[in-house]
């Protein structure tokens, strides 16, 4: 589920299927270093990026910790930069469009809301037009 997101492959299947809200639960056990935020841009940011068909892409992640792990990690929620056009990144890569929301710290519990715009008509009747 983490780890998919990193292929373009399947979150074109998924689109391909309907998908436009998708969701990549993540756990990262260690240090949110500069490295490790510009790994992840490669993930639920760049997946909103390339698929304008996502309204968003929601990406929670996992703070604190679990037994003896420590996890780190900003979450976000992001979709294609034309519709979120300010700019800001994860604390330590260059601000960049396409972030709704973000968690300001990548290692406190933080809750992220926005407001999505519902498409209640299916593919098939679209496609009927």
């Amino acid at each position: 589920i983490c780890a998919d997101v990193f292929y373009d492959e399947v979150i074109s299947h998924l689109v391909r299927k309907g998908a436009d809200i998708l969701v990549q639960p993540s756990a990262n056990p260690g240090k949110w270093h500069r490295d490790e935020q510009e790994s992840w841009l490669k993930s639920a940011w760049t997946a909103a990026q390339n698929h304008p068909e996502l309204r968003c892409v929601v990406n929670p992640m996992m703070n604190g910790l679990l037994f003896d792990l420590k996890f780190e990690g900003q979450s976000s929620i992001a979709t294609l930069a034309t519709r979120a056009p300010e700019e800001k990144s994860y604390t330590r890569t260059e601000p960049r469009g396409g972030f709704m929301a973000l968690a300001n710290q990548p290692d406190t519990e933080e809750i992220l809301c926005v407001t999505v715009s519902a498409n209640l008509e299916s593919p098939a009747s679209t496609a009927k037009r």
